[in-house]
């Protein structure tokens, strides 16, 4: 993923962020998951209680994981990320 052609990017206070385009072919009804690593402190984020997904917090960078770490704690909100569009 990238952000105007750069790999990283610093999100301002209280503005959005958009990615670019991904070509990630999927089968249909497949599940997508989101790995973010923020390696400072987070103080405040926007945050979308869900009912069909679970967020998970792991230290360190885990991004690269596949299997959930057993270390890992429950975030029972979607934090940071308002959406992801796709086209069919």
């Amino acid at each position: 993923m990238t952000f105007s052609g750069r790999p990283s990017t610093t999100v301002p206070a209280g503005a959005p962020i958009l990615s670019d385009p991904i070509d990630l072919r999927t089968a249909a009804l497949s599940r997508l998951t989101i790995s973010l690593y923020l390696p400072d402190r987070v103080d405040t984020a926007t945050c979308h209680g869900t009912f069909h997904t679970l967020g998970w917090l792991i230290p360190g960078d885990a991004t690269a994981l596949v299997p959930l770490p057993a270390g890992a704690a429950p975030l029972p909100a979607q934090a940071l990320i308002t959406a992801v569009e796709v086209q069919p």
